[in-house]
């Protein structure tokens, strides 16, 4: 039987972790040269994330009577979020699905007609809206894609 001297383990071991530190850095290398070339941002994307940052400084704001928007944000892949809370409603006091497919219409049609978002349509841009009641109780999200308002 062979026995190795630990002299010649020793080099062995901190062979082995040259190469796993080596192996690890070239992985992150391609993963970051992946994620850099790969999932690269639009030019869109970038420009939804300025509009987010102007519309935030802004934010908290009352759009009417019962709707505040609490804050906007931008995911990659052209998607835009709006986050509301409706200010005099309280969950489980109102017919949740009633007010749901309420918002729906008047969104698409909003979405459909406001001049304001024909930037968006020709983008193709996705939206959700989602809302909280007065106490910051999530209520539901609202989203639309380009097959919903094309």
């Amino acid at each position: 039987m062979y026995q190795q001297n630990p002299k010649a383990k020793e080099i062995a071991s901190k062979r082995n972790k040259i190469i796993l530190f080596f192996a690890l850095i070239f992985f992150l290398t391609g993963a970051f040269a992946v994620k850099k070339f790969f999932y690269a941002e639009s030019a869109f994307d970038k420009q939804l994330k300025l509009l987010s940052t102007e519309i935030n400084k802004t934010t908290p704001i009352l759009v009417d009577q019962n709707t505040r928007l609490d804050r906007t944000e931008t995911k990659r892949g052209e998607v835009f979020l709006y986050h509301y809370t409706l200010v005099n409603m309280e969950k489980g006091s109102f017919e949740e699905e009633e007010l749901r497919e309420f918002l729906r219409n008047q969104i698409l049609d909003n979405i459909k007609n406001n001049p304001d978002l024909q930037y968006f349509r020709d983008h193709g841009a996705a939206m959700t809206y989602t809302y909280k009641d007065k106490n910051s109780n999530y209520l539901f999200d609202l989203t639309f894609n380009a097959e919903d308002y094309r």
